[in-house]
């Protein structure tokens, strides 16, 4: 495909190589501030987070918070946190690099140059995990889509559910796994008896996001309206296999660390690894 050229007087501008570099500049001046941040703030405010509701989870009290700060997650992921807590947030950003020994090279530089995965980092987030798992996925990895569907159920975002969509409709062969995953889920929320106080807490702290601190989503402008739009532009784009434009789409909300999903721009999916070898070879592999 021809780069996308516009004439302007005597100067030919190649939007392509200009929206690129601006990506990279916008890239660099994040850089710079989180490097800042880790300096001047402190660090791992997401990770103290689900420390604070494993040991919530362990006293009973998980999502009886005060109104400016909660846990809106799974309560089988404040479970898991609260087994995890030990390894402390040097130990969890220490995780955040192995994962990224998953990848192809290539990919795995591109995270470690990108200012999402740093805010990621610094915030303590689980990002880095979701997206890890998502390539692995796309890739045709079954173990990689379970998992990254089994993240979309602890902890649920808008931008996690196209992809989801996407594993399920591309590799049936892993829907009765998504269905045990989805019974023993269910199952041990039920018995915890938090159920219906996760529910009505994601609703809640999810509307909450809209427009919040650290906010750079479509939300800031539409607000709630955005659902219909973004479901529709997420739909559209995932067609088109624009998995990382697709996730976004998704959310009415963007924190700075959602943004690591444009790395999946770069990952073909199975399928189309599939047709470029039916191109190559004329059979499937």
């Amino acid at each position: 495909m021809q780069p996308v050229r516009a004439s302007l007087g005597l100067a030919t501008v190649n939007w392509r190589v200009l929206g690129t570099a601006a990506l990279w500049t916008l890239n660099g001046v994040g850089l710079a501030i989180i490097a800042v941040a880790f300096f001047a703030a402190d660090v791992g405010f997401d990770w103290e987070l689900y420390v604070e509701a494993g040991r919530r989870f362990q006293e009973g009290n998980l999502y009886d918070w005060g109104p400016q700060v909660s846990f809106r997650y799974s309560p089988v992921l404040a479970g898991l946190f609260a087994v995890i807590a030990p390894i402390g947030y040097v130990g969890w950003t220490a995780l955040h690099f192995a994962s990224l020994l998953t990848l192809p090279r290539r990919l795995a530089l591109l995270c470690l140059a990108s200012f999402p995965f740093w805010a990621d980092i610094y915030n303590g987030n689980t990002m880095t995990f979701v997206v890890v798992s998502a390539v692995a996925g796309l890739r045709g990895n079954r173990l990689g889509a379970v998992i990254f569907i089994t993240l979309a159920m602890l902890m649920p975002r808008p931008l996690m559910l196209p992809i989801a969509i996407y594993l399920l409709w591309r590799m049936r062969e892993i829907i009765p796994i998504f269905a045990v995953v989805l019974i023993a889920h269910a199952t041990a929320v039920v018995a915890s008896g938090w159920g219906e106080a996760w529910i009505a807490n994601l609703v809640t702290r999810g509307a909450d996001d809209l427009g919040s601190r650290g906010d750079f989503g479509p939300s800031l402008l539409f607000g709630p309206w955005w659902y219909p739009v973004g479901l529709a532009s997420a739909l559209f784009l995932l067609v088109r296999r624009r998995f990382g434009l697709a996730s976004l789409a998704a959310s009415p909300y963007w924190l700075s660390h959602y943004f690591l999903v444009l790395v999946l721009e770069a990952v073909p999916s199975t399928g189309e690894r599939r047709e470029a070898a039916v191109n190559e070879h004329g059979a499937p592999p």
